[in-house]
């Protein structure tokens, strides 16, 4: 037959050819015409396909009628390299290579980073899994390339955050629905498999809150909540029991738990292998065929197979994820809805719940909505799609004599008889997905029983067993159960509360019930807490905090009652904005004032916290910044804080983190010269660290020692893939360094010319699990696998029988002899950029290291080894020329070190503290001020000391004494004590000194910096704007000038004078 020859005209004036194939199915040439149809109004179409109906081939056949004839040049982009591949090879079997240049199929990495040099125009842009095409990579495309057509090709045209696509594409074409291509047998049928909506499992799923950057459930609180062995035994058993010798794919919750799947599975005769992005490319590629062929029946990964994962004999999926991404959701099901000769049907085995918040499969979609951007493709409440999936009919007896955690949602014959005859009920059709409308809970009633039970949509969720129903609400439904008591139970008949005997219960508002006794008198429960009151309550809210008012007094609505179940009068209670302050004088025994300074007895009281629904607290202290402490009724002490003086950064890096993202997507960093110019300028080490940093990403932040062998051992094909692969999230992490330098450097210029200069701080070492270990093994002493041979630490002394471990590795300084000590004078060199004066931590090691044996778990068995002393010091003044140091010569010092110090130059360090600990060997007196030497640094305390304050009331009290004798001052009060030991080093001798702002406040060791050896509490104080008050800044002024340390230049005076 020769094929029918159709001429479209476009808007363009460009005269396409369209050749009927009769190689593409019906529905392909369906959508084929279609588009070209579209084409003629249209320069931008979208067209939406389920996931094996074959779009590659549909692609293939578009591109070569488009070049028919016409000498056009067609782009195919993909968002990953595997697809790529594939688009290719099946592009190659249409007679469309790379030979004559007319089709090119890249990466949207690749073509991002290349575009500049690509030759000519593209006439048509073809993006595979268009839902990606909301990224700004892609929308370059449109900027750059606005005559070129564009055609998007996905099966799901919907984003979790609501963003429609109708700013890239003018209009969508859908396909038939997967109910429609089952029926007419392009799709397989599928078992779909459940665990029960009042499982255990179920239960955790919905007890996941956090989300991450892409709006879905976050990875680490999942695999914390699901990667255990009694989770994994149960996804066992469900393959066991529905599909036991078949080959199929799991999706699991993160590369730990797709391993521990993996094995498991292996561990009990089902040959499974764990494929992820640490699997390197050639050993992926190998499992990947082993499975094809038969030789691996199990496939178990995180995400890499949702998308263009082509293998039509799976016979089983397994979803162990949960996800709120509709577009995930069908995506991973469909790899095993592609038809095979062999395959009768498909078992899908839903170990998370999914239907109960999508639909089944076969639910039809509102695409044109989702691709508008008027519906979110995410999951919806539950109680709004709460088996909207939905299950096969069974009689009463059956379902009460089945007490196993799964249940068979669907069958493939009763798929297969529903959708030949329409029966969009049992589909789930009962309401668009995603609809406003509510799959409400109702009462059932057994008439052979005469007992209720409950149901959602069509499906049983409790069989009768209730001898009544008083009301529903929501979830809840208030019940009579069969020896006469009352309560509330949950759709799935889990008891909530229990009420006794009485004649009826009823659901108010604010989560309150109604309880009428058997005399006929009212009482109210609060759902909440579970107490029960004879009046009925109202509710009443306070910032974020709710009581009851009852009468004429209001009570804790916290699950752990106000000590006065009396209630209060309202005048009694104050809202300080983050807790409520209940008076109450009645004080625990248990309970004690933190610190009289703080509070006195009058001011112990009962609070409710913002946000705690726990309990009701005890006040034990208020403190200067609002902040309070709190006693619960088991005797702890918690320090609230709102509007605090310390920051959270765990906080702030999750909250920036992904706007940081999204500042780079927007940014067109690779159009700003400065940018590439930065880039240029320190490729030496930024291109290794922005690799670091995306790998390390890409493996959920595990130590690079537990990459993928290629990868950690910097194998060549290993880093050109990652470099492919990860090219955004390298650029990414690019444009944050570009950024902070550029930042840094404009609040470095302001500081200097207000006549600051700003120190900083290196240390002598680097972490094990840094860039710099990873990229230049050479340097540090490991062996052939990277594993380190000895790290460091010091040894036993009088603050530590054991000594201090610290598991830094070792520099191989033979190595960096060798090399001119390269490595050091480009670190050096670029620090000095960004800091006036550099304080080099542990400036001892480079006379000698303490070398503890790598795997030692005390420093005990560590020995002194020689550094490179002042020959390294040499070859720094000779590329760099002279400049400020600051050399941190703290601890147990020797005569060499002290030597070296001197023959170096560079001042040492005095800090006041440890002029009167008794606990030191020998060199305290190096720390008395009259011994201070000119070349010196004096300080009060470090960043890594106490405060004065908390330093004075953690000494003892003949150390006190040696103190007060040393100033010559019995009466200073000790509040006040801070001022002459500040005024002490400021007579010294020493060239400079450094006062913590927290000496300057008086503060304790609440506003410590850092304590070392220790995580989670420290580099936590800020000082605040209302702390630099104009009485202290006069205080550090006039000690600053009584004691000879202006270093205030005549320009920076002149520049300050001319500002004002």
């Amino acid at each position: 037959m020769r094929p029918s020859l159709f001429l479209l005209s476009v808007a363009t004036g460009i005269r396409i050819m369209y050749c009927k194939n009769d190689c593409l199915r019906d529905y392909q040439q369906e959508m084929k015409l279609r588009l070209f149809e579209e084409w003629e109004l249209h320069r931008s179409v979208m067209v939406q396909m389920p996931t094996g109906t074959g779009k590659t081939h549909l692609l293939a056949a578009i591109v070569r009628e488009f070049l028919c004839g016409s000498g056009s040049r067609v782009w195919i982009v993909a968002h990953r390299r595997e697809l790529v591949e594939q688009i290719e090879e099946t592009v190659s079997r249409y007679g469309m290579g790379r030979e004559d240049g007319s089709v090119r199929v890249m990466s949207i990495q690749w073509l991002s980073r290349n575009r500049k040099i690509m030759d000519g125009q593209p006439d048509l842009i073809v993006i595979d899994e268009a839902h990606h095409a909301l990224a700004e990579t892609y929308r370059e495309l449109w900027k750059s390339y606005p005559e070129a057509r564009k055609l998007g090709m996905t099966a799901t045209p919907c984003r979790l955050n609501r963003k429609g696509f109708t700013d890239l594409f003018d209009t969508l074409i859908t396909s038939w629905s997967i109910a429609e291509f089952i029926g007419r047998g392009w799709l397989s049928s599928f078992d779909y498999v459940s665990i029960r909506a009042n499982s255990r499992e179920q239960r955790l799923v919905d007890s996941l809150k956090k989300r991450g950057a892409d709006g879905d459930y976050q990875v680490k609180e999942m695999n914390a909540v699901l990667n255990r062995e009694t989770g994994i035994r149960q996804l066992y058993e469900s393959v066991r029991r529905y599909a036991a010798g078949k080959k199929g794919i799991v999706y699991a919750v993160s590369i730990a738990h797709a391993r521990q799947i993996a094995a498991y599975y292996s561990l009990h005769g089902v040959e499974s292998v764990a494929i992820d992005s640490k699997t390197p490319a050639l050993e992926r590629g190998r499992l990947v065929e082993d499975f094809r062929r038969g030789k691996i029946s199990v496939l178990v990964n995180v995400d890499i197979f949702s998308e263009g994962f082509d293998c039509p004999d799976v016979e089983f999926v397994q979803l162990a994820r949960p996800t709120l991404s509709l577009a995930k959701y069908l995506q991973q099901v469909g790899r095993g809805l592609r038809k095979s000769d062999n395959k009768e049907s498909c078992v899908l085995i839903d170990n998370v719940g999914l239907h109960r918040i999508f639909g089944l499969p076969v639910r039809d979609r509102d695409w044109e909505a989702m691709f508008e951007g008027r519906m979110a493709g995410n999951a919806q409440p539950r109680t709004r799609m709460e088996n909207n999936g939905l299950s096969v009919s069974c009689s009463l007896s059956e379902d009460s004599k089945r007490n196993e955690g799964l249940e068979i949602v669907m069958t493939h014959n009763c798929l297969l008889d529903a959708v030949r005859n329409g029966d969009l009920v049992r589909l789930g059709e009962d309401g668009p997905a995603g609809g406003e409308q509510r799959t409400a809970l109702k009462a059932c009633r057994d008439r052979q029983s005469g007992l209720w039970g409950l149901r959602c949509g069509n499906k049983i969720t409790v069989i009768p067993q209730y001898r009544e129903v008083f009301d529903i609400c929501a979830n809840r439904a208030a019940v009579r159960f069969k020896d006469g008591r009352t309560g509330v139970v949950d759709k799935s008949g889990v008891l909530m509360v229990v009420t006794g005997c009485c004649r009826r219960l009823r659901f108010l508002k604010g989560e309150l019930l109604s309880v009428t006794k058997e005399d006929g008198s009212d009482c109210y429960t609060d759902l909440k807490t579970n107490r029960t009151y004879q009046e009925r309550p109202v509710v009443f809210s306070y910032g974020g905090i709710e009581l009851l008012r009852v009468g004429e007094t209001f009570h804790s609505r916290t699950r752990k009652a106000y000590a006065s179940m009396h209630g209060l009068h309202k005048d009694s209670l104050c809202f300080y904005g983050f807790y409520l302050k209940i008076p109450d004088y009645r004080v625990p025994k248990s309970c004690r004032l933190v610190d009289p300074v703080w509070s006195a007895i009058f001011d112990v009281f009962a609070c409710v916290l913002e946000g705690d629904d726990e309990e009701v607290y005890w006040c034990c202290g208020c403190l200067a910044d609002r902040s309070i402490v709190v006693m619960d009724g088991e005797g702890n002490y918690y320090h609230v804080e709102k509007g605090k003086g310390s920051i959270d950064y765990k906080k702030i890096y999750e909250g920036r983190y992904p706007l940081l993202r999204k500042a780079y997507e927007r940014s067109k960093v690779h159009e700003n010269a400065e940018y590439q110019k930065f880039v240029e300028e320190n490729s030496w080490w930024l291109s290794d660290y922005a690799l670091f940093m995306a790998v390390k990403d890409r493996f959920d932040g595990v130590e690079w020692k537990l990459w993928a062998d290629d990868i950690k051992l910097r194998w060549g094909p290993a880093m050109d893939y990652y470099r492919e692969e990860l090219y955004f999230d390298i650029e990414f992490q690019q444009y944050m360094q570009f950024k902070f330098y550029e930042q840094w450097m404009q609040l470095k210029a302001y500081a200097n010319k207000k006549g600051i200069q700003i120190i900083g701080d290196i240390p002598i070492y680097v972490a094990m699990d840094s860039a710099d270990t990873w990229a230049h093994p050479e340097l540090f002493q490991l062996d052939e696998e990277n594993v380190p041979v000895a790290v460091a630490g010091c040894p036993p002394d009088g603050f530590s029988a054991t000594g201090q471990l610290w598991g830094n590795p070792l520099y191989r300084w033979g190595y960096h002899k060798e090399t001119g000590y390269q490595w050091w004078i480009s670190r050096l060199a670029y620090v000095f950029r960004l800091y006036d004066v550099v304080r080099i931590d542990h400036f001892r090691g480079f006379d000698e290291y303490f070398s503890i044996p790598y795997g030692a778990e005390t420093a005990v068995d560590g020995h002194w080894e020689k550094g490179p002393g002042m020959d390294l010091f040499w070859k720094v003044r000779e590329a760099l020329g002279e400049k400020p140091v600051i050399a941190e010569d703290l601890g147990y010092v020797t005569d060499s070190v002290r030597d070296l110090v001197r023959d170096s130059g560079f001042p040492g360090m005095k800090v006041l503290e440890f002029a009167f600990d008794s606990r030191d060997s020998g060199s305290a007196n190096d720390y008395l001020p009259h011994n201070y030497p000119v070349n010196s640094v004096a300080y009060t305390g470090t960043h890594d000391n106490e405060t004065l304050v908390g330093w004075w009331g953690s000494i003892s009290k003949d150390e006190q004494r040696l103190t007060r004798e040393y100033l010559c001052d019995t009466y200073t009060p000790e509040a006040e004590l801070n001022k002459p030991l500040i005024s002490l080093i400021m007579r010294s001798a020493a060239k400079w000194c450094v006062i913590p702002m927290q000496d300057y406040l008086g503060l304790d060791n609440k506003c410590r910096m850092n304590t070392p050896s220790t995580v989670g509490t420290n580099w936590k104080w800020r000082i605040r704007k209302n702390q630099l008050s104009v009485k202290l800044q006069k205080e550090i002024h006039a000690v600053t000038l009584r004691y000879g340390r202006m270093n205030w230049t005549e320009d920076v005076e002149e520049a300050a004078e001319a500002e004002k």
